[in-house]
């Protein structure tokens, strides 16, 4: 689940746990949605970008239209969309298969 999931439209970062060790931190303050996986690892999607998401057999695509190409990450049904919420992408761009 989102941690700080009622503060996702105000500057707080809201954080959700994704499968395989990522998480996803909604920070509006510099307008990013951050990827991280351990150590080492982060991918920046921007909040103005227009994302795309197919969510198929307990995993997320991400589609950008500037910042990345595609992304995919571990997770199920309900954190994609808690994930396109919180980011405030437009949830008509989020395909359930």
């Amino acid at each position: 689940m989102i941690k700080n999931l009622s503060h996702s439209q105000s500057n707080d970062p809201a954080c959700l746990c994704l499968g395989g060790g990522i998480t996803a931190t909604v920070d509006r303050n510099h307008g990013m949605v951050w990827l991280t996986a351990g150590k080492g690892f982060e991918v920046g999607l921007s909040l103005f970008d227009e994302i795309e998401g197919t969510y198929f057999e307990e995993a997320l695509g991400l589609t950008s239209s500037g910042t990345v190409g595609f992304v995919e990450l571990p997770c199920s049904e309900e954190q994609a969309k808690q994930l396109f919420l919180a980011a405030g992408w437009n949830p008509n761009r989020l395909e359930m298969y």
